[in-house]
């Protein structure tokens, strides 16, 4: 990782990572999806936050 630093440092640009989206939400994405730890399928991040038929 030294190297890359100093190439970076240097002016180079870096293809190591992937670029950055910004996309705010899930839901305007066709593939977006939120597995939650009981592996239920989400299609916004809000959603499991949510406490849906809680009394």
């Amino acid at each position: 990782m030294q190297w890359h630093a100093e190439l970076l440092l240097a002016g180079f640009p870096s293809r190591l990572l992937p670029g950055r989206k910004r996309i705010v939400c899930l839901a305007v994405q066709k593939e977006g999806v939120l597995v939650d730890a009981n592996g239920t399928l989400f299609n916004c991040t809000e959603a499991p936050r949510l406490a849906w038929g809680a009394s």
